[in-house]
């Protein structure tokens, strides 16, 4: 049988059909991500400036190794903005893994007082009252495709204080 004009096209078309499958799953099952805070370092701590390391469980579900080239977060007190963090250093989110991430986080505690001085009688009274969100966008490169993922961190400062920081986030319906 002699290959034909139609039979290049036809393989093509399947290749294209395959390969876009392919991607498909991977970008889902890298969708399935989940974000967790693993643990706080507190460099130092004064009423002017309050410097702390915090290291994030990234669980990557996919066959894809990422790297991650910028993170950029705000963080909000009932929906109150009280820091943005960023952190430009490259990390690796290795395949099928959790991964450590971590970003240093600077601000005025001073000025983050005056901020949330409303929400003080809830903080002590009503703890599940207050709702820390976080909106994170990290900025990612995969081969050669550079994107950006957007997740949002909800829970209350009484879960946070608990160890039950269970994530109620819209963005991303599975709890990690």
């Amino acid at each position: 049988m002699k290959l034909e004009k139609k039979h290049y096209i036809a393989g093509v078309i399947a290749l294209v059909t395959i390969t876009g499958a392919a991607i498909y799953l991977q970008y889902k099952k890298l969708m399935n991500y989940c974000i967790s805070i693993k643990n706080v370092k507190i460099n130092s701590l004064s009423l002017n400036k309050a410097d702390f390391n915090l290291f994030l469980n990234f669980k990557n579900n996919s066959d894809l190794k990422i790297e991650i080239i910028s993170q950029d977060y705000v963080a909000y007190l009932n929906d109150k903005e009280i820091a943005q963090v960023s952190n430009p250093k490259l990390q690796v989110i290795s395949p099928k893994s959790i991964s450590e991430l971590s970003v240093n986080v600077l601000f005025n505690p001073s000025k983050l007082l005056g901020t949330v001085g409303t929400l003080a009688q809830n903080f002590v009274f009503s703890p599940e009252k207050v709702i820390l969100k976080v909106k994170c966008k990290l900025k990612v490169k995969l081969y050669i495709f550079t994107f950006n993922i957007p997740y949002e961190y909800v829970t209350s400062i009484k879960d946070l204080m608990s160890n039950k920081s269970e994530n109620k986030s819209t963005s991303n319906e599975n709890k990690c």
